[in-house]
């Protein structure tokens, strides 16, 4: 995979209004090249059945990436009040190597004529990263940003460097799942899992060295209960784990993410299996969740415990034999539990107190719907058409919650014509309305215009 673009960090918001720029307006250096970026992916999976209980899957994984280039960008953290500011110049050379090796054996037997699936193997890997950051400030002034931008290019290079690393993750972990028929309706589902993840940094520009060792233990627990046919409940509970890396801006390292997952909800089939839908309940507790905090948009501070907790509901299938459905809603609840200090406001210089904030970019409510009707042609062909409507509530805007981004609805139109069982050609209009919103934003300078009115046209062919 091959990519290239302009850098492009989004808009600000002028004097805190995120429509005072036209969302169009490009906060960079036109004179600057495309960042580029470069994936090449290897895979190699392997499945043998050994016989009509025993089987094994092995899947082998080489990847290695390249991200160049240079950007002009204003500084997070600025109150744009003026027709003119001065952006600054970040030159980034990130290359990463990635192997991975996973392997599991899976029996499926039958216990007092109930059905039991076991399941265990392993998973090993090995990142390594080389990351080079260089920043040059004051690299070009754009002048009238609130109606024909001009940009005069002031100085060129790549400037210091402020951040340059080596670091190598070698992680290591077992696990095993055993999945239980205890009744014609009830099913348990157990499972164990240990990671042991070694991380090895190197950072140039401080002359720091580092080694940290991970470890975790992580337990998994479900049940379902089959009400009748079309209906079940269940529940489940689990441990997360994820190693942080990385330094604050103090050259100390970050305690591992862990967290705890609860869930429980209702799931319903048709009797033909045409219509399925779910409704679920669930929280997670996550403790040492990285956020940015850093006026340079280099390091990032721990947010101490956060939680997530909500309803999520979705239907999905066919009504009848013309008017296929899928639609989802969700309410999420976000809240820093627990603040170990450190967030700063920069506008400000003002320490914030995190608990009890939001984290950013996640709305309270959010939903979708799509409705299509299909029907069938001639010589053993069909056709779909239909529209989706997709809509995003109010989120924070930063993670000290001192600004939010409004909600947004968009449209869209999509088609297809199976023209055989081998070619299907499909045609999509995105955002039909050509609406302009928000998408995401790290704060006020750095806000994400979502993506205008788009079209796509797209054929597959099977053989």
């Amino acid at each position: 995979m091959r990519q290239e673009a302009p850098f492009d960090r989004g808009i600000v918001a002028f004097d805190g209004d995120l429509n005072g720029v036209d969302h169009k307006t490009f906060f960079g250096n036109p004179k600057d090249d495309n960042m580029v970026l470069e994936n090449f992916t290897h895979q190699l999976m392997l499945e043998h059945d050994f016989s009509n209980n025993w089987s094994t899957k092995i899947g082998l994984a080489y990847k290695t990436g390249d991200f160049k280039g240079t950007g002009a960008e204003v500084k997070p953290f600025v109150n744009v009040t003026t027709d003119s500011l001065m952006l600054r110049s970040r030159y980034k050379d990130f290359e990463s190597d990635d192997i991975s090796l996973q392997a599991d054996v899976k029996n499926v037997s039958t216990i007092k004529g109930l059905k039991n699936t076991l399941l265990f193997g392993m998973e090993t890997y090995r990142y390594e990263l080389d990351f080079a950051l260089y920043n040059l400030n004051n690299t070009v002034r754009m002048d009238n940003i609130r109606g024909n931008p001009t940009y005069t290019t002031l100085a060129t290079g790549k400037g210091n460097i402020i951040r340059d690393e080596n670091q190598v993750q070698r992680g290591m972990a077992f696990f095993a799942q055993d999945e239980l028929a205890l009744s014609d309706s009830w099913r348990l589902l157990v499972g164990l899992r240990y990671d042991k993840i070694d991380t090895q940094l190197e950072e140039y520009k401080k002359g720091i060295t580092y080694s940290q060792n991970d470890y975790a233990l992580s337990p998994r627990i479900g049940l379902t209960y089959l009400i009748n046919p079309n209906w079940s409940w269940y529940a489940t509970s689990g441990k997360s784990f994820r190693p942080n890396s990385g330094l604050d801006k103090n050259g100390n390292t970050f305690e591992a993410e862990e967290g705890i997952s609860l869930e429980t909800g209702l799931k319903f089939e048709s009797d033909n299996k045409d219509l399925g839908a779910s409704l679920a309940l669930y929280r997670i507790d996550k403790e040492n969740v990285l956020t940015g905090s850093d006026p340079s948009g280099v390091y990032s501070i721990a947010a101490g415990e956060v939680r997530s907790q909500g309803i999520e509901f979705d239907i999905s299938g066919k009504l009848n034999s013309h008017i296929k459905i899928n639609a989802n809603y969700t309410y999420t609840d976000t809240e820093v539990t627990k603040d170990t200090g450190g967030a700063v406001d920069w506008s400000t210089g003002k320490v914030v107190n995190l608990e009890g904030k939001a984290l950013s970019n996640v709305p309270k409510h959010s939903g979708a719907l799509l409705l299509m009707w299909e029907d069938d042609l001639s010589n053993n062909s069909s056709y779909g058409i239909g529209s989706n409507v997709i809509y995003v509530g109010k989120r924070e805007g930063n993670y000290i919650n001192s600004f939010k981004l409004p909600d947004y609805t968009t449209v869209g139109l999509l088609s297809y014509w199976q023209v055989n069982k081998s070619l299907k050609l499909k045609f999509n209009v995105n955002n039909i309305f050509d609406k302009e919103y928000i998408a995401s934003s790290y704060d006020r300078s750095w806000a994400v215009p979502g993506s205008p009115r788009r079209f796509t046209l797209s054929m597959n062919y099977k053989f």
